[in-house]
């Protein structure tokens, strides 16, 4: 293809993927996580201190709130420890201080959408670096089409700058590798620093890191494995060394401004039932204080994930989690068409002896899918995110192997083609309900609660929507049980709160899907849940995220 054509076509991607991230996101409320992400990171440009949300790194919620400080937003007159709990802080900032939610949010979301509009970029550039533009093409359409990376990608949240760091860093490490130079080691270096500074799942990437090295080592000519292991493990610990002295310098930036005695009262505040952590990171604290705040952060983040949490799957409930949450959640959350294209592309992927460009994207691939059997916290398929850009790359280079077959060619192609063409139409269909989006698997909107909830379905995003929904029916004083990152009273100001212990309400009554699937839970401690609305059929399913009835 024509340089100039080829260039055309992907402006033409990637100008549709920002007016679809910025469209399909117009309507939606604050999801759970984007309130305090968005407080978090104005409060740390604004303060330059990093007082709120320890347990994850700075940067992507630095990067969600820089927009702020261009418009006229008001900081509460207390720090945020003097509040308690994080999510009353955040809540506090955006709903009683400055009154527009909606407006700081839309804002915060469009620097998200620039990090899924470079991470589309970086992908279509290290594919036809690695492979040419036939499978860079493939991949950038993957990644427009797909449900679950426009769908997260475009919030003000984490997950999509995980995503982006993992894969930067991986493409510059191929780089350095490909073209060995002290430049290309120092810029994989930086960019492994930026990727730890985004969330602590980037941690992965020492692992992915190592392995690779080691697999290279065992392709080079037997002579020189050795010599060849020992040179690149040196690089790798470089690199790996230089991204952390990265890391301690921003959080030194962030820590060492605030008073000591305060900062020791925020790790004893953070840890209130483990005084063998607090005493471990006040010890570390007095030799490094930026270190203390980091070790903090991925313990906070290592006992969250290994809570004794309970998954929902079916209609059924999982203590400490399942081990096929994540594989079905993944299934059910992409296309049918996709799914079969995976198939074929991983089928046709292995051909010959395996390449360097094979193992930079299998061994993430493998390493990130065996890691999500090891996490209890099953909160949604946002958390393989990372996972998504390889596996773009890997169907790709698998379905131009199966389209240069010699045998039944034409129908090589008119398969792949409508494939393709049904990948569209589901994504056209699911505007703009890309978070709630799941195949046709579930049956239908109204049922896709019967398989999953929380962020794979109802994540607080309909909450403007319902208050919509009530406004062009004049409602009044609708009961609502709501899950999410929204202020009820400030969508829907007249309405009354709702509890499982409250009963049947008069007149209309919305609830979240998953409210009211983990309130059956509730029956196990014999306490009132919502069971009793299997009796009725909804009014409405608002995105298929919540639900409205009423009662005469």
């Amino acid at each position: 293809m024509k340089r100039k054509w080829e260039f055309l076509l992907v402006g033409a991607l990637l100008s549709t993927l920002l007016v679809v991230s910025i469209l399909s996101s117009l309507e939606d409320a604050p999801t759970y996580d984007e309130p305090l992400y968005m407080v978090s990171g104005y409060y740390y440009l604004e303060s330059g201190e990093f007082l709120l949300n320890l347990e994850h790194p700075p940067l992507a919620k630095a990067i969600a709130a820089t927009p702020l400080l261009f418009m006229d937003v008001r900081r509460p007159g207390v720090k945020p420890m003097d509040t308690g709990y994080q999510f009353d802080f955040s809540h506090r900032f955006l709903y009683a201080i400055n009154h527009r939610p909606q407006g700081m949010l839309q804002v915060s979301r469009m620097a998200m959408t620039l990090l899924l509009l470079i991470t589309a970029l970086l992908l279509y550039w290290w594919a036809r670096s690695m492979f040419g533009w036939r499978e860079a093409l493939l991949a950038l359409f993957f990644l427009l089409f797909s449900p679950v990376m426009v769908g997260y990608g475009r919030l003000a949240t984490l997950d999509l700058a995980a995503a982006l760091g993992v894969l930067a860093a991986l493409a510059a490490y191929y780089n350095y590798l490909r073209w060995p130079s002290g430049k290309r080691l120092l810029a994989a270096s930086v960019l492994f620093g930026l990727a730890q500074l985004v969330k602590f799942t980037c941690l992965i990437l020492i692992p992915i890191i190592f392995l690779i090295v080691l697999v290279e080592a065992f392709r080079s000519p037997r002579g020189s494995r050795i010599i060849w292991l020992r040179k690149e493990m040196a690089g790798a610990l470089l690199m790996m060394l230089v991204g952390f002295l990265m890391v301690a310098l921003i959080y030194g930036m962030l820590v060492n401004t605030m008073d000591p005695a305060f900062r020791e009262e925020l790790i004893r505040v953070s840890f209130p039932d483990d005084q063998a952590w607090v005493s471990r990171l006040l010890s570390l604290h007095r030799i490094s204080p930026p270190l203390a705040w980091y070790l903090a952060g991925m313990v906070k983040t290592a006992r969250y994930l290994n809570q004794n949490w309970i998954t929902y799957f079916h209609g059924n409930f999982y203590e400490g989690g399942v081990w096929f949450f994540f594989p079905v959640s993944f299934a059910l959350k992409n296309p049918l068409a996709f799914l079969l294209l995976l198939l074929i592309g991983m089928i046709f992927f292995f051909r010959g002896p395996l390449r360097r460009e094979e193992v930079f994207l299998l061994v993430p691939l493998v390493l990130i899918a065996i890691s999500s059997f090891l996490v209890r916290a099953q909160l949604g398929i946002r958390y393989l995110l990372p996972l998504f850009p390889p596996l773009f790359l890997a169907v790709s280079r698998g379905l131009i192997h199966f389209l240069r077959g010699e045998s039944w060619k034409r129908t090589r192609y008119f398969l792949v083609a409508t494939l393709l063409f049904y990948i569209i139409f589901s994504f056209a269909w699911a505007f703009p309900h890309y978070i709630s989006y799941m195949n046709e698997i579930t049956g239908g909107p109204a049922e896709r609660s019967r398989y999953l909830v929380d962020a794979d379905l109802d994540w607080g995003q309909d909450l403007k929507r319902l208050a919509q929904y009530f406004e062009e029916r004049e409602a009044v004083r609708p009961a609502v049980h709501y899950f999410g990152g929204g202020e009820v009273s400030y969508y829907i100001p007249d309405a009354i709160y709702w509890d499982y212990d409250y009963g049947r309400p008069k007149g209309w009554f919305a609830v979240s899907a998953t409210i009211k699937e983990y309130s059956y839970l509730r029956e196990r401690k014999g306490q009132p849940s919502y069971r009793w609305l299997e009796d009725y059929q909804p009014e409405k399913v608002i995105g298929s995220s919540i639900y409205v009835y009423y009662f005469p």
